[in-house]
This record gives C-alpha cells, structure tokens and sequence, in this order.
C-alpha cells in the first residue's frame, strides 16, 4: 500500500510538473523592423524638370528671377539673367538690401536653380515647380527658419524669353532705348563707365574692355585689356553700341537688353547674330562707375590716415546725430579709457544700433553705408581727419538717415 502511494505521488508530481512546464509563456517574437521610406515625390520633379533642361535647353535665352524679400534670411531681390550657348551671365535689377549677402552669380542660373533646389528638399516646407515644356524652375518656396512648417520667401522665375518669342525684338529696342536715355542724362556731368565685349560657348575665349570716361575736357576711350574680338574706341560708346544693336536686330538677330532699376546704370546685352549658328554669340556688359562712391571712399581713408597719425589720447567732443530720432553724447578720453555720457533724455549708446559717439565707431559706420551702396556726404576735419559732419542716406541695415556731427574738439 504504502509503494502505491509513493509511486502515485511521484507520478503526479511528473505530471504536475510537465503540465506547468507546457502551461509556460514562449518568449515573445520580436516586431519586424519598419524602415522610414527615403522616396521623395519633390526629388523626382527636379530631377524630371533637370532632364528636360537639358534636352529643350535652347541656344539663347533670358529671364528674370525673383525674390520676394518675405523671409528676413533672403531679402528681396531680382536678377536677369541671360544664357548663350550654354554659358550665363547675370545683371541685377535691385536688391533690397544694397548687396545680396552669400549669393553667388552662378546660383542664379537655371542649373544653380537645380541645386538650390535639391539642398532645400531637407526642409518639408519646401516646393518646387517647372515648365513642363523646357523643364527650367518656375517657383522655389523655401521655409523660414524661424518656422520650418510654415512657407518662406518665394524665388519665382518669369518672362522667360527665346528667340522665338514674339515681341523679343521690340523689348530688346525698348531696353537700348532706356539705355540711352539714362546716359544723355549724365551727359554735362563727370562720368565713367566700363565696356566690356564677352564671349559666349568658348570658356578660354578673353573678353575684351575698354574705360570710357567724361570730364570737362571731352570724352577719352582707353583698352584695359585686350580679348579675342578685335574692337576699337569707335564701338565702345553708347550710340554705337545701340547701332550695332540696331543692325544686328535688323538683320534676324536675337538680342536681350537688360537695365538695372534706376537710378542704377548697370547693363547686360545679350547678342546671337545667327540663333541657328555657333560661336558668333556674345555680351556686353556696360557698368558704370559711381564717382561720387569713389571720391567719398578716397576721402574716408585719407581722414582715417590723418586722424591714425594725429595718435590724440586726451580729448573731449560733444557727438550729435538729428534724425528721426535725435542723439547727444559728451565724450572724454584719457589715455585708453574713453567715458561717454548721454545728454538729456539720449539713451546709452547700446539702446541704439546708429548710436556711435566714438570717432572709430564713427569711421565703421562710415563704411559701412558704403559698403552697402548708401551715400555719404562727409566733411573732416583737415588736420586731424575726424568727421566733422556726415550726412548720411542708407541702403541697407547700417545706420539711420540723417546727419552726425563732432563739434568742440578739445585737446586736454
């Protein structure tokens, strides 16, 4: 009796223990991996938009590309841009800011478009459009980086213009029309320009250029450099230039006349004799100097040179700027140290970006409008350089219109 039991009890603690044994959780089965998909709908636009560029891209072409200056990362601007036989060339129209900052001139071309385009798909924001028919970039929408979900500035692509546009003739006439009107209103003035002749379809080809330039003693045309087009000091000014464009327009010619926005004077022209020929293609780029730019740059660093050598290290002024918003400062130097001290009700002088009551600070701020393409009227002191009054005119984010003055300079 007793082995019975024993062995039932073995049995069912066996039993017992196989039971639980196949009752057991299996080892959970790990979730497939899931891999996020790389496939973008926009790379398969450009890259379609990019090969039919390249079999539709004709001999001879122009467009004016826009930015609409919404996105404080990409002021507006506008550009015209001219190709002949698979080269470019780039006239600006306007740019808001004075100078574009980071853009370089090959980006403005329809392959820089290309890749513009294809670097902004790591934004989801971006959008990209195309002519279906030549495959060139219509709209670039680019997001802004202070909100990458939301929409930014616009590139948009317009007027684009072959030889066989209807009307391209008699824009290219308006344009030389513009051109001549704008230099007959320089005429009885001081006045300087630079003609240059560039070829197109041959990068070893070397443009040839010339200065031409007008005083009270006449007009003179002196060869800066000589290129491959023979050119002589007859095709270089402005009449001549608009006959020569005259003929080659009368004889089935392609040409594209592209005038920076006044009061600028910049000029690209773009010519193809024979559209159905290659290598009679070129441009010419007529740019004018600003003599007013040039003489107030020449005056700034003869006064920097003169204050430098001056070496003052005691001295007290009084620093004004009236504007739309009028500033006053007593400043007092001794040795390294500089103390400046508002009057009346002027806030401290890093409240406000213009505010630069130091004469270094002063100069920076000088060139800086320069640099920006803004006017500056300036009259120094002629012993020791320092500005005594600067009127200055912005085109940009330095400074403020207005006028600066540095009066009861005393040494100490």
């Amino acid at each position: 009796m007793r082995r019975t039991l024993s062995l039932g009890l073995v049995l069912a603690t066996f039993v017992a223990t196989g039971v639980a044994a196949c009752s057991s959780t299996p080892p959970a089965t790990p979730a497939p991996t899931v891999e996020t998909p790389t496939w973008d709908p926009r790379k398969d636009q450009i890259d379609t938009a990019a090969a039919i560029w390249d079999r539709q891209r004709p001999p001879a072409y122009a467009y004016t590309l826009s930015n609409d200056g919404t996105s404080p990362e990409r002021p507006g601007w506008r550009y015209h841009v001219s190709g002949l036989e698979g080269e470019e060339q780039v006239q600006r129209l306007f740019a808001q800011s004075g100078l574009v900052a980071n853009l370089a001139p090959e980006e403005l071309g329809v392959d820089g478009l290309f890749a513009t385009a294809r670097a902004a798909l790591a934004s989801e924001a971006f959008t990209f459009a195309y002519d279906p028919l030549r495959g060139y970039p219509t709209k670039l929408v680019f997001a802004s980086a202070a909100d990458p979900s939301a929409g930014g500035s616009t590139e948009t692509l317009d007027d684009f213009t072959t030889a066989a546009t209807v009307g391209a003739a008699n824009a290219a006439r308006t344009g030389m029309d513009e051109v001549l009107r704008r230099s007959r209103a320089t005429s009885d003035g001081t006045w300087e320009y630079t003609w240059s002749r560039i070829p197109a379809g041959s990068p070893d080809a070397q443009p040839t250029v010339w200065t031409v330039r007008h005083d009270r003693k006449g007009t003179t045309a002196k060869q800066a450099s000589e290129g491959d087009a023979p050119v002589t000091q007859d095709d270089v000014s402005i009449d001549a230039t608009a006959l020569a464009i005259t003929n080659v327009l009368g004889s089935g010619g392609w040409v594209d006349v592209a005038v920076e926005d006044a009061p600028g004077l910049g000029v690209l022209i773009a010519v193809d004799p024979s559209p159905s020929v290659k290598g009679d293609a070129y441009w010419i780029r007529i740019a004018w100097t600003d003599l007013a730019l040039r003489a107030a740059i020449t005056d700034t660093q003869a006064a920097k040179a003169r204050w430098a050598t001056a070496q003052l290290t005691d001295y007290t002024y009084t620093w004004r700027f009236e504007g739309d918003r009028p500033l006053a400062y007593k400043v007092s130097r001794k040795g390294e140290a500089a103390t400046v001290t508002p009057q009346g009700a002027t806030p401290v002088p890093e409240a406000v970006a213009y505010a630069v009551p130091r004469i270094e600070d002063t100069f920076a701020l000088i060139q800086a409008v320069l640099d920006q393409g803004g006017t500056v009227k300036a009259t120094y002191d002629e012993q020791l350089g320092y500005p005594k009054r600067v009127e200055l005119v912005p085109n940009g984010d330095a400074g403020a219109k207005g006028v600066i003055t540095i009066a009861n300079l005393k040494r100490h």
